[in-house]
C-alpha cells in the first residue's frame, strides 16, 4: 500500500489502522506467531530467535541478527608458535549459536613467519582438534624467520545450518606445520590475529556453496 499523509480532521478508520499502521510497522513476534497474512515489505523481529525478516511477497527473507551470540569472535594479541604437524587449537569461539536455516561467513586473519618454505595449515572444526571438519581456510608458505618476511593468512569459509533447529557449538580454528618446521602466527595489541563468524543470509541462498554444520 502507498504512504498516506493524514490531515487535520481526517477520519481514522479500522482499515487505515490495518493498512497504514499494522502493515507498515516493525512487528515484534516469535518464530511461531508470525503474521498470518503478511504483505510485501512487512518487517518483523522475532524475540525468541533475535532475528529480523522482511516479507518478499512469497516468503520471509532474513535481514539481520542481533543480541547475544549473533556474531562469534575470537582474537589474540600474543604470537603463537608451533612445530606440530598435528593440529593444535589457535583460537576458540565458545557457545556459537547457528540459527536454523541460516548461512554464516567465517573469516580469519593473521600473519605467518617461520622456517623458510614451511607451510602453515589452517582449519575450522567443531569442539576440538578431532571434531567435525568444517573446512580448510588456507595453506600459507612462510618466507623467513623474521616478521618482515611474514605472509598473510586471510581466508573465508561459508557455513550453512540447513536443519530446522538451532545449533550451539564450540568452534575452533586449528593450525599445523606441514613438515614440523617452526611457524609463528604473529599478533600484537595493534594487529591481533582473529576469527570472526557472522550471519550473511538464508541457507537456501548459499545452497551447494558452504559446509553444512551439524
Amino acid at each position: 500500500m502507498p504512504y498516506k499523509v493524514f490531515t487535520t480532521g481526517s477520519v481514522l478508520t479500522a482499515g487505515d489502522l490495518n493498512d497504514y499502521l499494522m502493515k507498515q510497522s516493525v512487528i515484534a513476534c516469535t518464530s511461531g506467531s508470525r503474521p498470518a497474512s503478511p504483505v510485501e515489505g512487512m518487517v518483523i523481529v522475532e524475540t525468541d530467535t533475535d532475528q529480523m525478516f522482511v516479507y518478499s511477497g512469497s516468503a520471509w527473507r532474513w535481514v539481520a541478527s542481533y543480541g547475544s551470540n549473533a556474531v562469534g569472535t575470537a582474537s589474540a594479541t600474543a604470537t603463537q608458535t608451533t612445530t606440530s604437524t598435528a593440529e593444535i587449537v589457535s583460537l576458540t569461539i565458545p557457545n556459537m549459536v547457528f540459527r536454523a536455516e541460516r548461512a554464516y561467513r567465517a573469516h580469519i586473519r593473521t600473519s605467518v613467519y617461520g622456517a623458510a618454505g614451511e607451510q602453515a595449515f589452517f582449519r575450522l572444526r567443531k569442539t576440538n582438534t578431532s571434531g567435525d571438519d568444517w573446512g580448510e581456510f588456507a595453506r600459507v608458505t612462510t618466507g623467513g624467520t623474521v616478521t618482515g618476511f611474514a605472509a598473510m593468512a586471510n581466508g573465508t569459509i561459508i557455513l550453512v545450518r540447513s536443519a530446522s533447529t538451532d545449533l550451539t557449538a564450540t568452534v575452533v580454528l586449528t593450525v599445523s606445520s606441514r613438515s614440523g618446521g617452526q611457524i609463528n602466527l604473529f599478533a600484537s595489541a595493534a594487529t591481533p590475529r582473529y576469527l570472526v563468524i557472522e550471519p550473511i543470509g538464508s541457507a537456501a541462498d548459499y545452497a551447494g556453496l558452504g559446509v553444512d554444520v551439524a
